[in-house]
């Protein structure tokens, strides 16, 4: 669920241009569902990546096995954070789930919570309707 907040126009991690877009909403704005791996690089247990420079280095053969939590985390941190500042949408870290193809457009957060309530209620309603009530 966390995903769908990653493009929202509060969002404040990483490097803006001056359109106000971050350089980590770029990348998942141009990201479709078939743009992540599921690794263990980013803290040790499993987690979808949004497919980068840094993901391929880590599937390169000679690359260590990542170590288990919290020391996977302990290890990148400091390389997160630098990636995080960087201008270059191919040097992203970021866990996203499979809804990064859904994130077209920077959108108020306001907007992404009414759009979630309003699909709960088309789905309860026809949950309603599916049981007679």
């Amino acid at each position: 669920m966390g995903s769908a907040f990653l493009t929202a126009a509060e969002f404040h991690l990483g490097v803006r241009d001056e359109s106000g877009v971050s350089t980590i909403q770029r990348a998942l704005l141009s990201a479709t569902s078939s743009d992540t791996v599921r690794r263990r690089i980013y803290t040790g247990k499993p987690a979808r990546l949004l497919k980068s420079r840094w993901t391929e280095a880590w599937d390169a053969s000679d690359a260590p096995e990542p170590l288990p939590m919290p020391l996977q985390n302990i290890l990148v941190s400091e390389a997160h954070q630098r990636m995080n500042e960087s201008t270059d949408p191919t040097a992203v870290a970021m866990p996203v789930g499979q809804i990064v193809g859904r994130m077209n457009e920077i959108r108020p957060v306001a907007d992404i919570i009414a759009e979630l309530v309003s699909g709960f209620e088309a789905a309860t309603r026809r949950l309603d309707e599916i049981s007679g009530q």
